[in-house]
């Protein structure tokens, strides 16, 4: 995955485009496996897998980052539509386990504002530690 990132950076800067990272996760997925068995909380993964494949474009890279944590990368991608991205994931997500929530932070690097891939990394996941500090599925971009 980082190697993916470092190289749509790459294209990224070169293009003058901006790109932007989505990292998230499944909130208290131990509970998860622990309430109702590796089973179902490897199906809730499956299904993460299944959506993001499906709500995003083309060019856009999903990848599994570890564990219930996933990410996005999304070229030519403002933070403002990663977003709307993002509540789409949220709300297939909730379709079928409404029980469940997510929480997502996103990172964008731009002309103006060069990241190189480690940075971009740790913005998104300080958002998406903010955003679990909320109740429910959120998005802190």
């Amino acid at each position: 995955m980082q190697e993916l990132l470092r190289r749509e950076l790459s294209v990224s800067h070169r293009r003058q485009t901006v790109l932007s990272f989505v990292y998230f996760g499944i909130d208290n997925f131990k509970a998860i496996n622990d309430k109702f068995g590796h089973i179902e909380g490897d199906d809730v993964l499956k299904y993460i897998g299944k959506i993001m494949k499906k709500i995003v474009r083309e060019v856009d890279i999903p990848c599994r980052y570890g564990g219930d944590e996933f990410c996005l990368i999304l070229p030519d991608c403002a933070n403002e539509d990663a977003e709307i991205i993002c509540q789409r994931l949220i709300k297939a997500f909730n379709e079928v386990y409404p029980e469940y929530t997510l929480s997502i932070g996103i990172s964008e690097a731009s002309p103006h504002k060069h990241v190189d891939s480690q940075e971009l990394i740790k913005i998104a996941d300080g958002k998406m530690y903010l955003a679990k500090k909320e109740t429910g599925s959120n998005i802190c971009n």
